[in-house]
């Protein structure tokens, strides 16, 4: 048989499993449809595994968000799973908030440099 490393490319959602290496698919040559499971972990879905913290809300990208993992992980995914709102990013300078910053999100975590002016505008 041959091993899940040698003829298995997991699809996008998915990671190969820790033993990728050493797994041997079912038959004598890998094929994605028979050998996925085997070789592969689904990777975990941040709505049903990912809980966002204050000042942050779940992705709404219109699409499903996932993890890095099969399981989530709490530092390693928030700008995976979730998108800061601009009413609780602080910018410096001489900046004011926009008047829609509630309703307003950065792609992830907010940065001083990209979320700048999705945020403020100068004062």
């Amino acid at each position: 048989a041959e091993l899940c490393s040698h003829g298995v490319d997991c699809p996008i959602n998915y990671l190969p499993k820790p033993a990728y290496d050493t797994l041997l698919c079912q038959g004598s040559r890998c094929n994605l449809t028979a050998d996925r499971d085997i070789c592969c972990d689904a990777a975990a879905s941040c709505l049903a595994n990912f809980t966002c913290p204050d000042g942050f809300v779940p992705k709404a990208n219109g699409t499903e968000s996932f993890c890095k993992g099969a399981v989530c992980d709490p530092a390693a995914d928030l700008d995976q799973c979730c998108d800061q709102t601009c009413s609780d990013f602080q910018c410096m300078g001489r900046s004011a908030r926009r008047a829609n910053a509630a309703d307003t999100f950065c792609a992830g975590t907010c940065d001083p440099l990209r979320d700048r002016t999705t945020c403020f505008g100068f004062a």
